[in-house]
């Protein structure tokens, strides 16, 4: 059998074969966390030169001001893709294995400094937008 403890220090029991049937995730060692965050369009003139490098840094600090800057191994900022509705950014952060109890946390933490750099900088965040085509009545 294998015991976990969870969120709120209950505990679950697995047969062997079934936590392995499960694919567990070490978190012990490193890990990264990859956050993907999207601006609009009406950006896209700055979308790979001025974003990339300023959303880098904010995240980073951020990070470090979350008490995080010891435990961050590697980081980086690229341009992902053009989606259907906003420029996407890949945000990538790999972790020492000592904050692996923060790694659900650590995404959320990710996703609220780059809103918060957007607001800085004034960029904005698309929402999901819809194309309907209606066939012309012929009243």
């Amino acid at each position: 059998m294998v015991q976990l403890i969870v969120a709120g220090g209950s505990r679950k029991t697995y047969p062997i074969a079934e936590f392995l049937n499960q694919n567990p995730l070490n978190l012990s060692k490193n890990f990264c966390v990859r956050v993907t965050f999207g601006i609009d369009y009406q950006h896209q003139a700055i979308c790979t030169t001025e974003v990339p490098p300023k959303l880098k840094e904010a995240v980073k600090a951020g990070l470090v001001n979350e008490g995080y800057g010891d435990d961050i191994i590697n980081f980086n900022v690229e341009f992902k893709e053009v989606g259907d509705s906003s420029l996407d950014y890949l945000i990538f952060a790999e972790f020492s294995g000592r904050v692996a109890k923060d790694y659900y946390k650590l995404s959320r933490i990710i996703q609220k400094i780059a809103l918060e750099t957007c607001n800085k900088y004034g960029w904005e965040i698309p929402f999901t937008t819809y194309t309907v085509h209606t066939v012309p009545s012929h009243d």
